[in-house]
């Protein structure tokens, strides 16, 4: 429920930050309107499986914490900041930001999930 209820409550905040999602702003384009869009799914994706990632206890590699919770924190921390950068016309930095969420967030993360003993190493090799 948290998790829906997060991106309810983004919701309006990204009307302040990009006023090209009210579509009646001065200066609309379709391209900003797109990237905006997408930029807000993938966050609010982004933002919710890094917060669901600390009810995975069962992978406890030290003290109860692994990897993907290092992951999870540097989401959490990397979003703000990536929205800050845009924000204040930093478009390199905050580029530079998403990427690199895309790069460790979606393919590192994605890649021990195909670790062997992982469920989808089995789903993909065989057991």
């Amino acid at each position: 429920a948290f998790r829906l209820g997060m991106a309810k409550a983004l919701v309006p905040f990204v009307f302040v930050f990009s006023p090209s999602m009210l579509l009646v702003t001065k200066g609309f384009t379709w391209a900003d309107f797109t990237t905006t869009t997408l930029g807000c799914i993938i966050g609010i994706v982004m933002l919710a499986a890094a917060l669901s990632s600390f009810r995975i206890n069962h992978i406890n590699q030290w003290q109860g914490f692994s990897l993907i919770h290092l992951l999870s924190i540097m989401v959490l921390i990397q979003i703000p900041l990536a929205i800050w950068f845009a924000r204040t016309g930093k478009i390199a930095n905050h580029q530079r930001f998403m990427r690199g969420m895309f790069f460790f967030g979606l393919v590192v993360a994605g890649a021990f999930t195909f670790l062997p003993g992982r469920i989808m190493n089995a789903v993909l090799f065989g057991a």
